[in-house]
C-alpha cells in the first residue's frame, strides 16, 4: 500500500491505496492452510480478490447501498449463476 500511495493522484494504484487506508483494509492474503479451500471455491476467491477493486473502479462507498452496488455489478458480470 505504501508503494501504491506514491503513484500520482487519480491513478488506480493511488486511489486503491487511499480507499484501503481510509477503510482500514488490507489486501487479501491467503494463508498456506487455506490454499486448498481457496482452490475449491474459485468463485468466492475471485469475488474476494476483486471486491475492493470494484469499490474503487465504480466509486461505491462501503455503505449498504455501496455494497449492494458492487454486488449488482458482479451479478451483471455473470460471476456466478448463484448471484
Amino acid at each position: 500500500m505504501n508503494q501504491l500511495s506514491q503513484y500520482p493522484q487519480g491513478t488506480f494504484g493511488r486511489e486503491y491505496a487511499t480507499y484501503m487506508q481510509a477503510n482500514q483494509l488490507k489486501p487479501l492474503n491467503i494463508s498456506p492452510e487455506l490454499e486448498d479451500v481457496a482452490k475449491r471455491n474459485l468463485f468466492a476467491l475471485r469475488y474476494l480478490v476483486t471486491h475492493d477493486i470494484f469499490h474503487v473502479l465504480l466509486d461505491f462507498d462501503t455503505t449498504y447501498a455501496g455494497e449492494i452496488g458492487v454486488l449488482a455489478f458482479a451479478a451483471t458480470q455473470n460471476y456466478s449463476k448463484s448471484l
